[in-house]
């Protein structure tokens, strides 16, 4: 399933945005507006609804209280049952911020679960479904040591888990690659020149030039981008770690036996930084990255 038409109708919000607050004078926070549309973007992917700003705009506070909170409630964790009679009133604000992000979600679960049903009693095949929520793959999933479906506050607790994996690294790795092209003027001037070879001059400055954007079928002859893009995750990985890794079944890799049910942490930032330690592909990545980009060479 392409994702195309759901990239194409948020990149035409940034575009409506940055407009309308240029064209108001107003200051324009790049970031912002990066937030903004990658919330719509990842909303429609779990819910597979376009909602309006005020929704997307609740949507995107809760997530922040959410990521706020895996710091202010992460004592709860060390003693779960004990916490609950020590940290009351702090337990009380968990209880509180679950119910608030559930009834932001479920009842945007229930109309997609809804949607569902009609269109498989009315016979419409999965694989004609051209917009494939998230939602759509927790529907008929099923926990099976306890044999039974998920229940809509799961399902909501996953779907915000999606929203939050996705959104901050996302706008921050974007973030931190705008930085380094203002930084360096040099490198955005050429990739400037590599998509006017590609796409086309715009006509003139401050019109609306439609037909000159970007297109997905653009990005895979944009070598020079590419490698932008692959030196800036490399030098601000959105996230020091990834999540960890479980091994199912005892392997040896590199001369180190690796015993089943092993969790592996992979240091990604230390080994984006370390070229003598990264593997192959990596190694690849950087090398195409060092040929075009300067700022490889700068201090992090």
């Amino acid at each position: 399933m392409s994702r195309s038409k759901s990239r194409a109708w948020a990149l035409n919000i940034l575009i409506q945005r940055l407009y309308d607050k240029s064209n108001y004078a107003m200051e324009v926070v790049l970031v912002d507006q990066f937030k903004h549309v990658i919330f719509c973007l990842l909303v429609y992917m779990v819910f597979g609804v376009k909602l309006d700003e005020v929704q997307i705009n609740q949507i995107k506070g809760l997530q922040h209280q959410a990521l706020l909170a895996t710091i202010q409630f992460k004592i709860l964790d060390v003693f779960p049952r004990v916490g609950k009679v020590i940290f009351r009133n702090l337990w009380k604000e968990l209880t509180t911020f679950r119910k608030e992000t559930e009834s932001m979600f479920i009842p945007l679960i229930q109309v997609r679960v809804k949607y569902i049903e009609e269109k498989t009693k009315a016979g419409v095949d999965k694989k004609e479904e051209e917009n494939v929520a998230y939602v759509d793959t927790l529907v008929n999933l099923e926990l099976p040591e306890e044999k039974r479906k998920l229940t809509y506050e799961e399902m909501a607790s996953l779907c915000g888990e999606f929203l939050g994996a996705a959104s901050d690294t996302t706008f921050t790795s974007l973030q931190w690659i705008m930085a380094y092209l203002v930084k360096y003027p040099s490198i955005q001037e050429k990739l400037y020149k590599e998509i006017c070879e590609i796409v086309g001059a715009p006509e003139s400055k401050g019109e609306n030039n439609n037909n000159k954007l970007i297109k997905e079928e653009h990005l895979q002859k944009m070598s020079y981008l590419k490698a932008v893009i692959l030196e800036g995750l490399r030098r601000q990985t959105p996230s020091l770690f990834l999540l960890p890794h479980r091994v199912s079944e005892e392997m040896e890799l590199n001369g180190y036996v690796i015993p089943k049910n092993a969790s592996i942490h992979f240091m990604v930032r230390e080994m984006g930084l370390d070229a003598k330690t990264t593997g192959f592909h990596l190694k690849c990545q950087i090398k195409l990255a060092t040929k075009y980009c300067k700022w490889s060479r700068a201090k992090p």
